[in-house]
């Protein structure tokens, strides 16, 4: 318990100060900033193309991915649980409180951000604009939420954690299909979400339960990967 409580604060301590200003208030200004081009210059589909591009195409992916780096000093995640350790603590719940902590940070963040691209990017009635924003906001969390269960796991793997790296590029090619190798991939089933192309044909209430089966399984293979 005193390992998880650690994580937890220690994780949340990384993710704050000037690190998160910065983090938080460049991500607003890129999607505000996308936003209001894309209704200059599209105006009746401005807030799909907003969310496809800036916020679900660039900036979740990549918040999730300097988020789950800092909490891991850059490195490997297992190694930055090794101070807490070296007394006794156990890793494994070091390394699911780091998770779990910027799992719940990155998905607060994502929720605001998708929200933020609809309401600003948006015309029509304000009732219909509000409901698409609160849609866009579940499926940005639970986007940013698999993204930092995916990145954890690949910064178990390889020297300074590059795995994630690698997961970084994978998502991004793969994801990209439409085809069976889309499915262990965030990105295709969030397209899916927004209205995009399908994911093997599976419709996408299918997409999203599929999702968080896929946060779960990166979680606990990320969990178990750790020695205690």
């Amino acid at each position: 318990m005193k390992g998880w409580l650690f994580a937890i604060s220690t994780a949340a301590a990384r993710l704050g100060g000037l690190w998160g200003a910065s983090a938080y208030v460049g991500a607003t200004l890129f999607v505000t900033s996308a936003a209001l081009l894309e209704k200059r210059l599209f105006s009746e589909d401005a807030a799909d193309r907003t969310l496809t591009g800036a916020v679900f195409g660039w900036t979740i992916p990549l918040l999730a991915y300097a988020a789950v780096a800092r909490v891991a000093l850059y490195g490997r995640l297992d190694d930055s649980a090794e101070p807490f350790a070296r007394h006794g603590g156990d890793r494994r719940a070091v390394v699911s409180g780091f998770v779990l902590m910027t799992a719940a940070r990155v998905a607060v963040v994502s929720a605001l951000l998708s929200a933020l691209a609809v309401l600003v990017a948006s015309v029509g009635e304000v009732a219909a604009i509000r409901w698409d924003a609160l849609t866009s906001a579940w499926i940005g969390a639970l986007g940013g939420a698999a993204y930092v269960a995916w990145f954890s796991l690949g910064s178990l793997w390889g020297k300074a954690g590059r795995g994630r790296l690698l997961l970084l590029a994978v998502d991004w090619i793969l994801g990209a299909t439409t085809s069976a190798v889309a499915v262990p991939w965030p990105r295709a089933h969030l397209r899916s979400l927004l209205g995009g192309d399908l994911v093997v044909g599976l419709p996408a209430w299918q997409s999203s339960a599929l999702l968080v089966l896929l946060a779960c399984l990166y979680f606990l293979a990320c969990v178990f990967r750790v020695a205690r």
